[in-house]
C-alpha cells in the first residue's frame, strides 16, 4: 500500500512538519506542499493574490456562526493549498491520493485498516472518487457497511483520499471562481448543502464515501493553533 500522500503544511510551521512526520506511517509515499510550492499562507493572502481569483458572497445572516461573518484570510489559503493539490493530482495523472492536514493523529492499526476499506471499495464501490478518513458529521449518515458510510453534510478536510476522476471533478466546477472554506466546498460536493445558495453554485456529483469511525482525528486543541481560524478576515 504505496499511496501517494500530500501533507498540508506551511513553510513557517516546522514545528508541525516534525510532529507529523515523526508519526506517519512509513508505508505512505509523502510530500508536503510546502516543498511543492503548494503551500498558500493566509498571512501572506495579499489583494495582489486574491485578484487572481474569486471569492463566493459568503456572509449572509444567519444563526450558523460560521456563514455569518465574513471569510478569513486563513480559510481561503487552506482552500487555495487544497486547490493546488487537486490540479497536481490531474496534471501528473495520480490514480488514488491521500490528502492530509498537518494537525492529525492516526488511529491504532491505521494501515491494516484502511488496507480493509480500499478492498472493500473496490469489491463493492469501485466507482468512489473521495473517501473521508476523518470529518465532523453535521447531518444524519447512511450506512452501507459496518465500517463505510454514505456521509451527510459534514465539516473537515484534514483526512481524505481522492481518486484522478474526483480531483477532476472538482476543479471541474472552477472552484478559483468562487472560493469558499474547503470543507464546505467538499461537504457541497457530496450532498445538497443546507445553503441554497451554496447548493446551486455547487452540484454534489461526487461518488464519496466516509469511513465510520474515523481512522483519523485531529490533535485535541488544533482550533486554537490554527492558522485558518487564527487570521484576519477578508474585508
Amino acid at each position: 500500500m504505496n499511496i501517494k500522500t500530500f501533507v498540508v503544511n506551511l513553510k513557517r510551521r516546522t514545528d508541525r512538519r516534525e510532529r507529523i512526520r515523526a508519526i506517519i506511517p512509513h508505508i505512505l509515499d509523502v510530500e508536503f506542499t510546502s516543498d511543492l510550492g503548494m503551500d498558500v499562507d493566509g498571512r501572506n493572502l495579499s489583494k495582489d493574490i486574491l485578484n487572481n481569483f474569486s471569492l463566493f458572497p459568503w456572509h449572509i445572516n444567519s444563526d450558523n456562526f460560521w456563514w455569518n461573518r465574513p471569510l478569513k484570510k486563513g480559510e481561503i489559503g487552506c482552500s487555495l493549498t487544497h486547490l493546488h493539490c487537486w490540479n497536481h493530482i490531474v496534471k501528473t495523472d495520480i490514480d488514488v491520493s491521500l490528502i492530509l492536514e498537518d494537525d492529525v493523529i492516526f488511529s491504532e492499526g491505521f494501515c491494516t485498516k484502511l488496507e480493509l476499506i480500499l478492498d472493500k471499495l473496490k469489491n463493492h464501490l469501485p466507482e468512489w472518487e473521495l473517501l473521508y478518513l476523518g470529518r465532523e458529521p453535521l447531518q444524519k449518515d447512511e450506512l452501507l457497511f459496518e465500517d463505510i458510510v454514505k456521509p451527510g453534510y459534514s465539516f473537515g478536510t484534514f483526512a481524505y483520499m481522492i481518486t484522478y476522476n474526483g480531483a477532476k471533478k472538482l476543479l471541474d466546477t472552477h472552484f478559483e471562481r468562487s472560493l469558499i472554506p474547503a470543507d464546505e466546498f467538499l461537504s457541497a460536493m457530496c450532498v445538497h448543502h443546507p445553503r441554497p445558495d451554496v447548493s446551486k453554485r455547487f452540484k454534489p456529483n461526487l461518488n464519496a464515501y466516509a469511513v465510520k469511525p474515523s481512522l483519523v482525528s485531529t490533535l485535541q486543541g488544533a482550533e486554537t493553533d490554527s492558522d485558518t481560524e487564527n487570521s484576519d478576515f477578508i474585508t
